[in-house]
C-alpha cells in the first residue's frame, strides 16, 4: 500500500468513525426529545386537571355565597 493509499484509507475511517459518532448523538438527541415531550405532555395533563379542580372548587364557592347557611 503506498502513502496516498494509507492517507484516503485513513481518511475514509475517520469519515466513517464521525458518521457513527453522528448517528449515536442523534439516536441520543431524539431519546432526550422523547423523554421531554412525554415530561411535557404529562405536565399539561396535570395542569388541566388541577384547572378543573379549582374551577369546580370556585364554583361551588359561588353557590355557598349566593345560598344562605341554614
Amino acid at each position: 500500500m503506498t502513502g496516498d493509499e494509507r492517507q484516503q484509507r485513513q481518511l475514509e475511517l475517520g469519515i466513517d468513525t464521525t458518521g457513527r459518532g453522528g448517528v449515536a448523538l442523534r439516536l441520543r438527541f431524539e431519546q432526550m426529545q422523547s423523554s421531554v415531550e412525554l415530561r411535557l405532555t404529562s405536565l399539561a395533563a396535570d395542569m388541566a386537571d388541577v384547572c378543573t379542580r379549582q374551577h369546580a372548587m370556585e364554583r361551588g364557592l359561588k353557590n355557598e355565597v349566593r345560598e344562605p347557611l341554614q
